[in-house]
């Protein structure tokens, strides 16, 4: 218990480390469509890579958040990603958390979960909980089948070796006590919207057409077991003047990398606004995942409504 309460207020104590450094700055000029593009040379994404590291380095919170994404799909999914020194994404994601994204911290608890740190994940996973729960059960429940199952992946981690709520409860107070406002606060100010910050602003509007084959965000499907399919992707779509997507490139992809695969195919069938001739391309970044209606997350619920992991 002493070795693991040492190990939790040395990765809190890195987060604040990481994030008071330098205040953030301007994103750069590095391109995210030429870095997730496995079709690119490969000399030239490298090349986006440094950028996107200088920039992230710099202090920029936009650059911070998609490195940190970036790194850790890299470990995922290896091929498609050029092979470069993509630094330390956990100390990416951590000032990308300060930085005021919410979100980064699912990435977080995927992380640990991946490095068969249960108690960790569960952590950062019940905090981000807490802190969605301050915009409402909308944010809380959106893409809420995935993170449903993200917990249910957390708890067969645990295998023999499960904490006691009060346990994990504790770190996720010390954690929030330290720095939910500040995350809050950064949220509040445009951090949760960073994703809006890498794509151009003068671009020409982008709005989905409503009555066609594409579907924006999520599509449901009933099923009374789930957990195959709580995955959640996230995809940069190129769209040209005609209103349909010349490139969808995965970014996020989780459990694995598989999550895209599945998934892609929902954003390719989109169909957007039409521009003029001459107005380029327009770049969006696009989450896409399974609804699952009786998957939700239900914050403060009574102990013994807990679902208890079978197997």
């Amino acid at each position: 218990m002493k070795f693991r309460t040492a190990c939790i207020a040395l990765c809190l104590a890195f987060l604040l480390s990481v994030a008071s450094g330098q205040e953030p700055g301007a994103a750069g000029e590095w391109q995210l469509e030429r870095l997730l593009d496995s079709d690119a040379d490969g000399d030239l994404r490298t090349v986006e890579l440094q950028k996107l590291r200088a920039a992230a380095d710099a202090g920029s919170h936009p650059a911070r958040c998609t490195l940190g994404r970036i790194g850790l799909q890299k470990v995922l999914r290896a091929r498609d990603f050029p092979d470069a020194d993509y630094g330390d994404h956990a100390g990416y994601l951590n000032a990308c958390v300060i930085g005021g994204d919410i979100e980064a911290m699912l990435v977080l608890a995927e992380l640990e979960l991946r490095q068969q740190r249960p108690l960790e994940a569960m952590i950062w996973l019940q905090a981000y909980i807490k802190l969605a729960s301050f915009f409402g059960d909308e944010v809380v429940n959106y893409a809420g089948s995935y993170k449903v199952g993200l917990m249910q992946r957390i708890e067969r981690a645990y295998a023999s070796r499960r904490p006691e709520n009060e346990e994990v409860l504790e770190y996720v107070a010390g954690l929030l006590d330290s720095y939910g406002e500040r995350i809050v606060n950064g949220c509040e100010a445009g951090g949760c919207s960073w994703d809006r910050r890498i794509t151009p602003s003068n671009q020409q509007p982008l709005d989905r057409e409503r009555g066609g084959r594409g579907m924006f965000g999520r599509f449901t499907r009933d099923m009374s077991s789930a957990e195959n399919t709580a995955m959640f992707a996230s995809f940069l779509m190129v769209i040209d003047e005609s209103g349909k997507p010349s490139k969808v490139l995965a970014m996020d992809s989780f459990p694995d990398g598989a999550a895209a695969r599945h998934l892609a195919g929902t954003v390719k069938a989109g169909r957007y606004n039409e521009v003029p001739a001459g107005s380029g391309p327009r770049y969006a970044i696009i989450p896409v995942f399974v609804d699952i209606p009786d998957m939700k997350l239900v914050p403060d619920a009574p102990a013994n409504t807990r679902f208890r992991v079978r197997g």
